[in-house]
């Protein structure tokens, strides 16, 4: 029988490929010491996967580029160089269950999973590959987000996250790092590398899991609920709001701030964050497991409230979309704000205020003007009256 010429190309593909090898590395990785791997040498295919290129690196391994030649798409590739370990031990068994529940799980702001296994003892997940930026890439570029695109992003996790909170899964590993957005503007849930099924309390014996500034108390001690996820987005709506975690410090040093520490309110409060938004924050990232939301349902609820109460609308998608495609802000006195293509953020004045009265953005290229470009902007250059103006597209807010 013939072999249809896609199978034949795989098969050609994985003969030239078989010897090739490619170095995984991280060194975020390598300072967690304890005999952690943080370097390895892996072969250049995965089945029909074929490693292209690192993408990018954090505490737990690194995640790369593939191609999968089979379905010819780009995939994203988590490798957990931190869980090395056998694939006859109750570590990887628990790492298939959480990859296999997640997989089951559909929703417009989870990532699909399309295959998890282990390459010399190394656990790692196939996943779809987003096209854009992480949240965390965004904080980096812009700081402190507005309440109201912050608000919108942390609304889009909690509404993925409640998927997998009504299918008994815990993600147990959510930051901005794990949350993408797509070209659309939609912010899609990623990376379930850690990923637990059915969690009964406490899970392992007392090992640190997860990213220590965005852990629960409870999780220094091995135990997870859905409640655990609900504090990891507070702290994310806390970064979002601020540019920085509530907490820094290493291992030991955040599990005392996390479990003794009150949440730190100044920053936000010197931000201009509404007050209804800090007691938010107070509520999904609270000490004590009992007293918050208790699903990522709950927590997005108490958002949606305290976003009304507090009189602003979450950012509409052509507004993430253009803050997705490295646009910047720009805000006018008369409340208008610009989202500048191209250029570094020129400021953030008025800009809640104007999401809260349901104003306009500009999408506009850089020009002479555009901050960053050379020239000499000044607030408002960009912004163009309701209804849209020459050289862009009018985003709609309301």
């Amino acid at each position: 029988v013939r072999l249809p010429g896609v199978v034949s190309r795989h098969r050609r593909l994985a003969a030239a490929m078989s010897e090739k090898t490619v170095s995984l590395f991280s060194a975020k990785t390598a300072s967690l010491g304890g005999g952690v791997s943080a370097s390895l040498e892996i072969p250049a295919r995965l089945g029909p996967v074929v490693l292209l290129r690192a993408l990018g690196e954090g505490g737990m391994g690194v995640v790369w580029l593939g191609r999968h030649e089979l379905l010819n798409k780009l995939v994203a590739v988590k490798f957990l160089l931190a869980q090395r370990t056998s694939v006859d031990s109750p570590e990887f068994a628990m790492f298939i269950e959480g990859a296999r529940a997640a997989a089951n799980v559909r929703h417009d702001y989870l990532t699909p999973v399309l295959h998890a296994a282990a390459v010399e003892g190394v656990p790692y997940l196939v996943l779809d590959y987003i096209d854009g930026p992480s949240v965390s890439a965004l904080v980096r570029r812009h700081g402190a987000l507005p309440a109201a695109v912050a608000g919108a992003m942390v609304l889009q996790a909690c509404d993925g996250v409640s998927e997998l909170h009504a299918k008994d899964v815990v993600h147990r590993d959510l930051k901005p790092a794990n949350l993408m957005i797509e070209q659309s503007g939609r912010v899609v849930v990623t990376d379930f590398g850690l990923a637990c099924e059915k969690p009964a309390g406490r899970v392992g014996h007392g090992a640190t899991i997860g990213t220590p500034a965005y852990m629960a108390p409870e999780m220094f001690d091995g135990t997870i609920s859905p409640r655990t996820d609900v504090y990891a987005l507070g702290v994310t709506l806390v970064e979002l709001l601020t540019g920085d975690v509530p907490f820094r410090g290493k291992g030991d040093e955040l599990r005392v701030m996390h479990s003794d520490r009150e949440l730190p309110i100044a920053p936000m409060v010197e931000r201009g964050v509404p007050e209804a938004l800090r007691e938010v924050v107070m509520r999904l990232a609270n000490k004590n497991a009992l007293y918050r939301p208790k699903t990522a349902r709950h927590a997005g609820d108490v958002l949606r409230e305290a976003m009304e109460r507090a009189g602003l609308r979450p950012a509409p998608l052509s507004t993430l979309q253009a803050l997705a495609s490295g646009a910047a802000m720009t805000a006018g006195a008369d409340g208008r704000v610009s989202i500048v293509a191209g250029s570094r953020v020129a400021g953030e004045g008025g800009l809640d205020a104007m999401l809260a009265r349901g104003g306009d953005v500009t999408l506009a290229p850089p020009s002479a003007n555009t901050p960053g470009s050379g020239g000499n902007a000044t607030p408002g250059t960009f912004a163009s009256a309701p209804g849209g103006g020459a050289g862009g597209d009018v985003a709609d807010l309301q």
